[in-house]
């Protein structure tokens, strides 16, 4: 009998899973202050629901989430084939974000009412948002390489 990949429930439990672990272990005050648990925790639980690996796959669960604005991901699945540079180690996040960006920058630059100023707050906190970024997405892979 073949091993089935963990389906994207089992990747969100995991990684929510894993959130709670590190708030008990590494609480607020210990190793970090609330600024930065709060920008870790947003970008995490962003990178989970929203950012996963799986964004290369037009059914995944991550796609869904972005309800109708899901279709701004069909050209991100039809660039990466599945497992690919999606799934890398270090370009897998790097990919999704770029693209992310390349989508809502010029919509934020015509924004009447954008305030660049929070940009400022992100390069500030900057290494706990690719922490955010990154840590679901390195559990994602684990979790896929676990699985044969």
């Amino acid at each position: 009998m073949e091993a089935e990949m963990p389906s994207g429930p089992v990747h969100t439990g995991v990684n929510l899973g894993a959130l709670g672990l590190m708030g008990v272990l590494a609480a607020p005050g210990k190793w970090w202050q609330w600024p930065e648990a709060w920008w870790f925790m947003g970008a995490y639980l962003f990178s989970t629901f929203f950012l996963s690996p799986d964004l290369d796959l037009w059914r995944s669960q991550s796609r869904r989430s972005w309800g109708a604005l899901g279709i701004l991901w069909l050209p991100y699945a039809r660039l990466f084939r599945h497992r690919g540079l999606s799934h890398h180690w270090l370009w897998g996040p790097l990919s999704r974000v770029g693209y992310l960006a390349l989508l809502a920058l010029p919509l934020l630059a015509l924004w009447p009412r954008f305030d660049p100023s929070w940009l400022s707050e992100m390069r500030r906190y900057g290494g706990w948002i690719l922490l955010g970024i990154y840590i679901p997405h390195w559990l994602h892979i684990a979790l896929d390489a676990w699985a044969p």
